[in-house]
């Protein structure tokens, strides 16, 4: 029997931890058992009651604290409360930014809990749901959550969107000088989306328990690893090292100001309410990558015009948008000795 939470339905919600049914409901978003993307498989036969903690599927305890709700980081999710079925569902594009992490959710009610999501639609959430000792299949509609925050890795990041790196309004820029066989040049770069992805797998580490005979002892240890995949789109633009100072500063205005129409075509996919998940996000905005490069070679091209004998240096300017994959070191995240209840 799997054990559902279920919350869809339950207009008069009570404050406690007893509403746990038979997962039953038609209106249910979980998907099928399997191989989530970025999650650990789950096993083959039946959940039986009591939880998800089985073998092949070990997330760990969650965070030993309780965020603040005024805390930095924090997402509100307003939506109506007058009950009518026509009212537009609050959108889950933020929250979705929390799938595969641990998030912390207050509701409208007043509760709180830790969860790990795993699915978000334009209605509802669903995943599983820390109750103390152990997790559970959860499910709530998207109205009924207040608040919520994802885990960050280090307490000393700044979250200032649920903890998912996403295209923000500061500008992440940078200048460096490349050489080679066309001679020195120098390279402007704005990044213009960064998308974050978790990944989780079992793996095990090696630790000293002791020497006999003058050598090492060394035990394996079960644990689960987790890293981040980057994906990122930069838009950098190219120009000779050795002309006038003056020029470059020129130059380099000119790019951080057309790069803001670049910005706007790769985020413009995200000012909608659709159900959008990370990875759908980040193949919208690579489909995007031309149009957004016709955007900011239309405006810096007439900016460029401004600057003296511009036809020479405009051939020896050059601009692309560089897509790349980054892979994170792998961390340990709980070793299993540590994390048996």
């Amino acid at each position: 029997m799997i054990i559902y939470q279920n919350e869809f339905e339950d207009t008069n919600f009570q404050n406690n931890n007893e509403n746990l049914i038979e997962y039953n409901s038609e209106n249910t978003r979980i998907p099928p058992f399997g191989n989530y993307p970025n999650f650990p498989p789950l096993p083959n036969s039946p959940y039986e009651p009591g939880g998800m903690n089985k073998p092949g599927m070990q997330l760990g305890k969650p965070p030993k604290y309780t965020p603040n709700k005024n805390e930095a980081g924090v997402q509100s999710l307003k939506s109506s409360k007058s009950g009518s079925p026509n009212v537009k569902a609050v959108s889950p594009n933020s929250i979705s930014f929390c799938l595969y992490k641990f998030t912390y959710i207050w509701e409208v009610s007043g509760r709180s809990y830790w969860v790990y999501l795993i699915n978000v639609d334009r209605v509802s959430i669903s995943g599983f749901r820390w109750i103390g000792f152990n997790w559970f299949y959860f499910g709530i509609d998207l109205k009924k959550i207040d608040s919520f925050i994802c885990y960050r890795n280090n307490l000393d990041d700044v979250c200032d969107n649920s903890c998912y790196r996403s295209d923000k309004k500061d500008i992440l820029e940078n200048i460096k000088t490349e050489f080679s066989n066309d001679g020195i040049k120098n390279i402007y770069s704005r990044v213009l989306s960064v998308i974050d992805i978790p990944e989780s797998k079992e793996d095990v580490f090696l630790e000293d328990i002791g020497v006999i005979d003058g050598k090492a002892i060394q035990s394996r240890i079960p644990c689960i690893k987790t890293r981040n995949v980057s994906y990122q789109l930069t838009l950098e633009v190219s120009y000779p090292e050795n002309i006038n100072e003056e020029i470059k500063e020129q130059i380099i205005f000119f790019a951080r100001d057309a790069s803001i129409d670049a910005y706007e075509i790769i985020t413009s996919t995200r000012k909608n309410d659709t159900c959008i998940y990370p990875l759908e996000i980040e193949t919208r905005s690579s489909d995007l990558i031309p149009k957004s490069l016709s955007y900011f070679s239309k405006k810096f091209s007439s900016q460029i015009r401004n600057l003296p004998n511009w036809k020479e240096l405009s051939r020896r300017i050059h601009y692309s948008i560089r897509q790349e994959k980054i892979n994170g070191p792998w961390k340990i995240q709980n070793p299993s000795n540590t994390n048996r209840y």
